[in-house]
């Protein structure tokens, strides 16, 4: 764990989230319970949703961005029959259908949705348009054009079938930036009738997942002491190749200038181009990511966050 003020917690804090808390919310609880300014999470769960979510504190936001692309995996529940403004069941159903298809009809759809696909998001998001948020548009009543983005789903399967053709538990492995309440507005569009999110599980980010995660509550419970100790070190939730300087390297990341090949203890020329990695010092510290620059003859490792 790199902190240069051994006062100051640093380290990556797996949360499970309980529905009716925003992401915000949470944020703000353990900024207190910490004594901490800097902390922030790594990616949104709607009110709604429940489970986990990784929160940096103190230097480890500096490395928030490198965990917003990890690959997801969701629990959900699609409720067949009727649409609402916000894709989910927090809405206003403004259409309703009688789900008509069949277990069968149910599979082959979802069939169509996995692999590389494209995806409209809901206006009830977080997502911009001309520096206004997409919600704030919904909210004044103005409608948008909402250009659809790429996305992966590696896999959906279904998880609880009980209540066929009402309700419909899935389960999904997908790309970051993926709207499971936009996935299950569109399975149902897709299935000639209309559906939303009812219930919403993210089970896993990354490496990480929701079973070593803990509650506010638990939390709370502790002494600073102890809280502290629940925080990961940065770097093992990062999942990049590592890549070590020798001694007469130290100085040039500390400073943020380029390892070579000449001054680290790795084979960087082996790495693909632009490919991100972990840095650490000689003596084994991590201090920060950086990148593969493109170059044939001198390949180097360009720093692109140090937490020093």
């Amino acid at each position: 764990m790199l902190v240069n003020n051994r006062n100051e917690p640093c380290g990556i804090l797996a949360i499970n989230k309980s529905s009716g808390w925003t992401s915000h919310d949470v944020v703000a609880k353990l900024r207190g319970l910490y004594h901490i300014k800097k902390i922030g999470h790594t990616g949104t769960l709607d009110p709604l949703a429940e489970g986990l979510l990784l929160v940096c504190v103190g230097k480890a936001t500096k490395v928030i961005r490198f965990f917003e692309r990890d690959t997801k995996t969701y629990e959900a529940r699609i409720c067949f029959g009727a649409e609402t403004d916000t894709y989910d069941s927090t809405g206003t159903v403004i259409c309703r259908s009688q789900p008509l298809f069949s277990r069968s009809d149910l599979d082959q759809v979802l069939t169509r949705f996995t692999g590389d696909i494209t995806q409209k998001p809901p206006i009830y998001s977080a997502l911009k348009k001309n520096g206004k948020k997409y919600y704030e548009y919904a909210r004044e009543g103005k409608a948008i054009d909402i250009p659809e983005r790429p996305i992966h789903i590696s896999e959906i399967n279904i998880t609880n079938d009980a209540d066929f053709p009402n309700d419909v538990d899935i389960k999904v492995t997908c790309s970051a930036g993926t709207y499971i309440r936009s996935l299950c507005h569109d399975i149902g569009h897709a299935l000639g009738t209309h559906a939303c999110m009812a219930r919403l599980k993210r089970l896993s980010v990354g490496s990480v997942s929701l079973d070593r995660a803990h509650t506010i509550d638990e939390i709370e419970s502790l002494p600073l002491s102890e809280r502290k100790a629940l925080l990961t070190p940065i770097d093992i939730f990062l999942t990049f190749p590592k890549i070590y300087s020798k001694r007469e390297g130290d100085r040039f990341i500390e400073n943020g200038g380029l390892l070579h090949s000449w001054n680290t203890d790795d084979d960087i020329s082996g790495l693909p181009d632009k490919a991100l990695v972990r840095l650490y010092r000689s003596d084994g510290l991590f201090i920060g990511v950086g990148q593969k620059i493109i170059s044939e003859q001198d390949p180097s490792i360009k720093p692109l966050k140090l937490l020093i």
